[in-house]
């Protein structure tokens, strides 16, 4: 999947890609966002109404540009492009530090939802039975 996908294998997928859907399928971390008229990288834009051509993980494509792959089975100049960007932001470090810190945060999530789960197993409800979970 997108974000779990190791850097060395972005390159092959990259190429087997033909249309924004199907990099944004290959990848979960792409999203194509019509009013902007843009690709965007979800871990890098947190609000892509804001977002400008300045912004890292912003690229402006417009997905007219799929229909010349459809039609002749050739990608347009501009995909070639917009692949190419995608490559070069994929290896940025900053791209890298933003997956990692996302991973880290659902790894830690997943942590304390196992140490909780547990603790309800092997000790009774510390709380009283109208509660399922500690108060906020």
């Amino acid at each position: 999947e997108g974000d779990e996908t190791n850097i060395e294998d972005t390159p092959q997928i990259l190429a087997s890609c033909k249309t924004v859907k199907e990099l944004c399928d290959a990848f979960d971390c792409l999203a194509y966002i019509p009013e902007t008229i843009s690709v965007i990288c979800t871990v890098c834009v947190t609000n892509p109404r804001l977002a400008g051509v300045h912004t890292p993980g912003y690229f402006s494509y417009d997905i007219s540009n799929d229909e010349i792959y459809s039609q002749s089975g050739v990608t347009s100049r501009q995909f070639r492009n917009l692949k190419s960007h995608l490559k070069k932001h994929f290896k940025l470090r900053d791209h890298q530090r933003s997956v990692e810190t996302i991973e880290f945060e659902r790894v830690e999530v997943v942590s304390k939802e196992h140490i909780y789960d547990t603790f309800l197993r092997i000790s009774p409800s510390p709380f009283p039975s109208s509660t399922l979970r500690p108060p906020s």
